[in-house]
């Protein structure tokens, strides 16, 4: 099924204001044979590498880090999102259990994307903002069925 949106018609009926843009990332081709160089740019790029989930989990403040114990049936989820990707592997995510609730926050990473030059110069997406959309899917997709 094949839909066609007009950008005009869309921005208006999402409130999309002039200043902003919508990132999208499609992936789309054939799996390729791996080549020599990727073992050298995984490494370089850190992508085997994430934060532990002490880091990045925590219940009632950023003070008191989750363990996997305590995150129960969440365990799961929040370790789908742990294994999630990111802009330059980055992990901008931090999510805080308050009771039932699971709050998530976006730590900038300190020169990198929104605020910098570069980005301001030519217009780029604010890619923490779509890791943190990454991050939520990557949890729902697995949230528990109550």
């Amino acid at each position: 099924m094949a839909v066609h949106l007009l950008k005009a018609v869309f921005a208006k009926n999402i409130s999309l204001r002039n200043t902003e843009i919508i990132p999208a990332v499609v992936s789309t081709g054939y799996i390729a044979e791996k080549k020599g160089n990727d073992a050298r740019i995984r490494k370089y790029m850190s992508t085997n590498r994430r934060l532990p989930m002490e880091q990045l989990f925590f219940v009632d403040t950023f003070g008191s880090p989750l363990t996997t114990g305590a995150a129960g049936a969440y365990a799961q989820p929040l370790e789908m999102v742990r294994w999630a990707p990111s802009a330059s592997n980055k992990q901008p995510w931090r999510i805080v259990r308050i009771s039932d609730a699971w709050h998530f926050y976006l730590q900038r990473t300190k020169g990198y994307g929104k605020g910098t030059l570069l980005f301001s110069l030519l217009r780029l997406a604010d890619l923490q903002r779509v890791d943190m959309g990454i991050a939520m899917c990557h949890f729902g997709t697995r949230y528990p069925a109550r």
